[in-house]
């Protein structure tokens, strides 16, 4: 291009960007390509449909021979790709519009069916974004700097999560899709308390912070994860914790094991926290020794 811009060098770079933002919440992401590679239509789609992702996002930017236009758009295919398209849309194209070299001329273009492109054969919600037009020269002038690629990326960021903020909840049987049970056994001086976590949606729960809160009067005397000896939680005073990767669709997790000694040791109760696909956080049925 005039502007010395190469669409895939500047779609790659945003990708990235869009990558971290997401990894950063705990969420996992698979790159359709890394590097400066040819990887066909038909790649792409099948690593995403083999690695049985939740979502397919593929990150464009558009070019027509009016130099004048600008604006934002989406693309979809299948019923089910709709939503993820209008959810990305609706945060892209406010922001951007306000980050335009001229604001008032940045079109809406809107969400739009396109049966081309990845969209077509992918099993899973897919859109193609169309964030802004590099044939623009003014555009192409700010993609020149990270600012406005960052921003560009924010807003793709933004807008998955909005589609999950909109839609994860509905087809979750209950809220919170995360059920504690948190169990306590005497034994000897100390007493043995035992979390297990279940997740009873059809979404994994990534990123978990768990906490089991230590009675007043005890101590910790030890703790794991999974088995005796391994996973040791860390105790701040008042609570043991584990960081967790995350738990499957229907899965089970545990158990969680403090033990605590001391007199008197009164009741306590488990939190746990997660940060996708839905933040959200869940509390245990307190249990007395």
């Amino acid at each position: 291009m005039s502007s010395g811009l190469r669409e895939k060098e500047v779609n790659l770079d945003i990708s990235f960007r869009v990558k971290d933002l997401l990894r950063n919440e705990g969420a996992e992401v698979i790159m359709t390509r890394t590097g400066d590679d040819a990887r066909s239509l038909k790649e792409r789609w099948t690593a995403c449909n083999q690695q049985s992702a939740d979502i397919l996002v593929s990150v464009h930017n558009n070019s027509v021979a009016n130099t004048s236009v600008n604006g934002s758009l989406t693309l979809y295919y299948k019923q089910e790709d709709k939503a993820l398209a209008q959810a990305v849309y609706d945060v892209m194209f406010a922001a951007l519009k306000t980050g335009a070299p001229d604001p008032a001329s940045f079109t809406s273009f809107g969400v739009r069916p396109f049966d081309g492109g990845v969209l077509i054969n992918g099993t899973m919600p897919a859109v193609i974004v169309e964030s802004v037009f590099l044939s623009n020269p003014e555009e192409a002038e700010l993609l020149k700097g990270n600012p406005r690629r960052t921003q560009i990326a924010q807003v793709i960021y933004q807008g998955i999560v909005e589609y999950y903020n909109r839609h994860a909840p509905r087809v979750a049987e209950a809220w919170p899709p995360l059920v504690l049970q948190l169990t306590s056994e005497v034994e000897g001086d100390n007493v043995v308390y035992t979390l297990w976590l279940r997740n009873r949606s059809q979404y994994d729960l990534k990123s978990l912070d768990i906490k089991g809160l230590v009675p007043a009067g005890g101590r910790v005397v030890d703790s794991w994860a999974g088995r005796p000896g391994e996973h040791r939680g860390v105790y701040d005073g008042q609570a043991v914790g584990w960081y967790n990767e995350g738990v499957p669709a229907k899965g089970t997790q545990g158990p969680f094991v403090y033990v605590v000694s001391g007199e008197g040791i009164g009741e306590s109760h488990a939190w746990v926290g997660w940060r996708l696909p839905v933040p959200g956080s869940a509390v245990s049925e307190s249990v007395v020794p």
